[in-house]
């Protein structure tokens, strides 16, 4: 079960969205303008022309599929949001929308691919020691283990 950080239980001063977390309601800055702007689009800074889609991108997937090489994929279960204590209930907002969406990706035709169904998929590619890996995603700041502060920041950012 995800612990919550007392921190933020027993400071009246400290609302729940600022812990670890004071500039996630800041501006972005005009520094985002800087970037490559091309063809209506903007590009990544820290990627030069060479790191663009095409055509370096059937390069860059055909290194990953030498001997030793490896691909991490990850995947989040839309459909299966839930928490540890049970006090997200079948009728949360959060709960419906995330069936009505995994509901119209398969009705259109692209379901959702969750764990199993990547690694089946790069099994029948080939790929060997196919590992898979479950973690928990907390939606909010809250948690009080910093590893799951660390993955929640991954996440907001």
């Amino acid at each position: 079960m995800i612990e919550v950080d007392p921190s933020l239980l027993t400071d009246p001063d400290n609302d729940y969205y600022s812990s670890d977390n004071d500039t996630s309601t800041e501006s972005i800055t005009s520094s985002i303008q800087q970037y490559i702007y091309e063809n209506g689009r903007r590009y990544h800074a820290y990627y030069g022309t060479e790191k663009w889609h095409m055509p370096t991108d059937e390069v860059e997937q055909e290194s990953s599929t030498a001997p030793g090489g490896y691909v991490e994929l990850c995947e989040t279960s839309i459909g299966t949001v839930h928490c540890d204590d049970g006090t997200m209930k079948p009728d949360h907002s959060v709960v419906i929308f995330g069936h009505h969406l995994r509901d119209a990706l398969t009705k259109i035709g692209r379901p959702q691919p969750d764990h199993q169904f990547m690694a089946n998929v790069l099994i029948q590619a080939g790929y060997e020691d196919v590992k898979m890996l479950s973690a928990k995603e907390p939606i909010e700041p809250w948690p009080k283990d910093p590893q799951l502060k660390k993955r929640r920041r991954y996440e907001f950012a």
